[in-house]
């Protein structure tokens, strides 16, 4: 825990951000919802939420997910803006704690900062969880801040997500080094039935070979430094 968490800090002027698309109705930040929740390292982030319109200005800080979890468990509804960049894990494991809050908090509101706009990374995000994605870069450099480009004819998520519980354990274990055999004792379950869902991830990622999939795995399972470009 930091000496940011619960407290509205004097940030910078030239950290300034336009709050509009995060004050968007369907974000549920509006001036009568609860107080937002930011979770991130950033201080630079933190001085661009400081400046910003309430309820923004409003936010909490915090720099774990945990503590985060914590603050809204009690809430009828949260509103959660996560920096997974700024935060000192994988995307991965953020995606992973974020889903397993929404199956026992259902109503809980989750906007993500990101600055990659690769398609693929982001549809993994969009089938791992609830969530809307923004444009990180646009808000670390006090431009107007715009959610990045719905997909054409995207699917809405489901309620838990597009990935079922066991095909999350698959993309799971397969980011840490298992195979696909592997994965079938662990889930006792038939191989052919592991190879079905495999396929079906494949398809829902529009992906037609496994190693599109290993590769994007290896990339959401990296540390944020190193996924950032020199």
């Amino acid at each position: 825990m930091t000496e940011e968490q619960g407290y509205q800090l004097p940030l910078p002027h030239f950290a300034l951000i336009e709050s509009a698309d995060l004050l968007n109705p369907a974000s549920g930040l509006t001036k009568n919802a609860a107080d937002p929740i930011l979770v991130t390292h950033d201080r630079y982030l933190i001085g661009g939420m400081r400046y910003s319109a309430a309820p923004l200005s409003h936010c909490r800080i915090y720099d774990t997910l945990a503590d985060a979890f914590a603050a809204v468990k009690d809430a009828v509804a949260g509103n959660l803006i996560v920096d997974p960049e700024g935060l000192e894990q994988p995307l991965l494991t953020t995606l992973d704690l974020i889903r397993h809050q929404q199956k026992y908090a259902p109503t809980l509101s989750v906007t993500l900062l990101l600055s990659s706009s690769q398609r693929d990374v982001q549809r993994f995000i969009k089938s791992a969880c609830r969530c809307r994605i923004l444009n990180r870069h646009a808000v670390l450099d006090a431009v107007r801040l715009t959610p990045t480009a719905p997909e054409a004819g995207a699917d809405a998520p489901s309620a838990r997500g597009d990935f079922n519980a066991r095909e999350w354990d698959i993309l799971i274990q397969l980011a840490q080094g298992r195979t696909l055999r592997e994965i079938a004792r662990a889930q006792q379950r038939p191989y052919h039935r592991i190879i079905y869902r495999l396929g079906c991830i494949l398809t829902r990622l529009k992906y037609t070979q496994r190693q599109q999939l290993l590769r994007l795995l290896q990339q959401v399972n990296n540390p944020p430094c190193e996924n950032t470009p020199n």
